[in-house]
């Protein structure tokens, strides 16, 4: 049951897990073993997020606009709920699944101001989490 704390052992120098859940951040911790005695310690945890469905749903009463994209200095992420609270959290990972924003809105209708400007060129995955978990993603570049 991948997800649980299960160990993976294999001798190759690369693992592929199957049945992950779409749309999903994972943490991976990952040490050697040289011989009965002889072992790293544990490096990690490394973040990845999975590939969303290409199905995407809308909740009833939620809007969101994420600009400009791609962006260069400035994100604005704008969120409409219908007056109902705010979104869980926002959270940005990059293209490697770590997390490089981490955000809590207070109002169920605003927009979130996100510096980017220190960040690397590249593609992020956005997720808006609802109070009921219905998470809504979202693909961004950066440019320079």
């Amino acid at each position: 049951n991948i997800g649980s704390g299960d160990t993976i052992i294999t001798n190759d120098t690369s693992v592929t897990i199957n049945n992950l859940i779409s749309n999903t951040g994972y943490e991976a911790y990952v040490n050697s073993v040289c011989s009965s005695s002889d072992s790293s310690s544990h490096i990690g945890p490394e973040h990845f997020v999975t590939s969303p469905n290409s199905l995407a749903l809308k909740a009833k009463g939620t809007e969101l606009k994420i600009y400009p994209n791609p962006a260069n200095n400035q994100l604005y992420i704008n969120y409409t709920n219908d007056g109902q609270k705010p979104p869980k959290e926002v959270v940005i990972y990059n293209a490697t699944g770590s997390v490089v924003y981490r955000g809590v809105p207070q109002n169920s209708t605003g927009t979130l101001k996100v510096n980017t400007s220190n960040w690397p060129v590249g593609m992020y995955v956005v997720h808006v989490v609802s109070q009921t978990d219905y998470t809504q993603v979202r693909k961004i570049t950066i440019t320079r």
